[in-house]
């Protein structure tokens, strides 16, 4: 089973007032047809500081989690989270995501369109909260951009089925009855494969439809480098091992952390095989690496292990290693998820990475990765790799509009980006305009 992104669209986080959508594959795509990522697995984000690049990669974040925590609105940091999150005119977030679900041989079984809408609103005790809207649909015709048959829609918590040939609308509809408010159905969907999916699935079921989101949710992943984000995640990591139901859906590859991994009994050798792998990928970068030494103790739940360095002239505890490793050893698993297979969004991945080493890892994924890749970058020389890959470089204007850099005739797309030819991103920027900034100067 294989999932791919098509399009993923955001609107209402932060300054994105406008919806923000991208395009992961070509538009004319239809069920049974074969799914070729040869030199589009990569897509690069450019834009002005402000733009919202880091917004659309915290959209993804939260369709995510949405969809896996059914509790997730009901948190209270989270709430905090999306409070500062939320565009502050329109009060709601709306994410849109098209994918294509094929089983052998990359053909088609399926493309389905998902969109959650959560708006920011008030009881009658004046007590902030969270409602979410959705809508699962089907593609009719072979364009993304073309006609949608809508499976459910589900408003204010109440569900309606619009395909009645489905064999288990009073099941679905029974099992959903004041659950719907706050939480989507396919974050129900571990619950429901563990009562229904065995004998469901490739029958004329809703079920089937929220199984193959499922996979495509669990498949999804978004790396945001703030401390607020890391610790959602780290939560969002510690729910998914603690649920077995999940592994059995898809095998859960292990994230490892800065500074300390909780690992459970059923992951440790999994766990230890990751650690040999990044000793493998820091060496490409720092060869006078040796080992990885692993520091652990078990809570009777939770291994907690803590990683050390060594070195000939010693050991060095991570959190004292260079700000490059620390952060390697951060995007380290989410590299690993989109080699494999998976969907991977990374905010700034050059960020104190060597120019070179980022060059290098994009053509190693291009060539060998098995999933897709989307990142956002300040790094405008990669233009000079990305360009020979198939719509891989877009921007995010000031308006949030995406607009795609091809080669326009003797420009290079790092001279139309740094001179300010593209649409939406002027860049009008002069030497002269930070005069004022700094006061008068002698």
């Amino acid at each position: 089973m294989n999932t791919v992104l098509l399009r993923f669209s955001v609107k209402g986080v932060k300054n994105l007032s406008n919806n923000t959508s991208i395009d992961f594959y070509k538009k004319t795509i239809r069920k049974n047809s074969v799914i070729d990522l040869k030199n589009r697995r990569i897509k690069a984000v450019f834009g002005i500081n402000g733009a919202g690049k880091t917004a659309y990669i915290s959209g993804v974040r939260i369709y995510k989690e949405l969809n896996i925590r059914k509790d997730y609105l009901v948190q209270d940091e989270v709430k905090r989270i999306l409070q500062n999150l939320i565009n502050k005119k329109t009060k709601t977030i709306k994410l849109e995501v098209i994918f294509a679900f094929s089983e052998k041989n990359n053909i088609v079984k399926e493309i389905l369109k998902h969109k959650v809408i959560i708006k920011e609103e008030k009881d009658v005790f004046g007590q902030l909260f969270y409602s979410v809207e959705e809508i699962l649909s089907k593609q009719i015709g072979s364009n993304i951009d073309g006609e949608y048959s809508d499976i459910y829609h589900v408003l204010n918590g109440n569900i309606e089925v619009f395909d009645q040939k489905l064999d288990d609308i009073d099941l679905i509809c029974k099992s959903f009855i004041n659950k719907l408010n706050q939480s989507t159905i396919i974050s129900y969907g571990a619950d429901l494969y563990n009562q229904y999916f065995k004998n469901s699935f490739n029958k004329n079921t809703i079920l089937n439809y929220i199984y193959y989101t499922l996979i495509f949710v669990l498949s999804l992943h978004a790396y945001l480098d703030k401390e607020d984000e890391h610790k959602e995640y780290c939560a969002l990591d510690f729910y998914l091992q603690k649920d077995k139901t999940i592994d059995k859906i898809k095998n859960v590859t292990f994230t490892i952390h800065l500074n300390e991994d909780l690992v459970s009994k059923n992951l440790l050798d999994k766990y230890k095989k990751d650690i040999n792998h990044l000793k493998s990928f820091i060496q490409v970068l720092k060869p006078d690496l040796l080992d990885i030494k692993l520091d652990q103790s078990f809570d009777g739940t939770f291994y907690h292990m803590k990683k050390i360095f060594v070195y000939e002239y010693g050991e060095i505890d991570e959190l004292y290693e260079s700000t490059g490793i620390k952060r390697i050893i951060k995007l380290y698993s989410f590299l690993k998820k989109a080699t494999r297979g998976d969907i991977v969004f990374i905010d700034e991945l050059d960020a104190n990475i060597s120019g070179v080493f980022l060059d290098r890892l994009l053509e190693f994924f291009n060539d060998n990765g098995n999933g897709q890749l989307c990142f956002t970058t300040h790094d405008i020389l990669s233009m000079n790799t990305l360009k020979q890959y198939k719509n891989a470089i877009i921007t995010i204007g000031e308006s949030g509009k995406i607009v795609p850099i091809v080669k326009d005739g003797h420009y290079s797309p790092v001279n139309q980006f740094y001179e300010g030819m593209i649409e939406d991103s002027p860049f009008n920027i002069n030497s002269f305009d930070f005069l004022t900034a700094f006061g008068e100067l002698k």
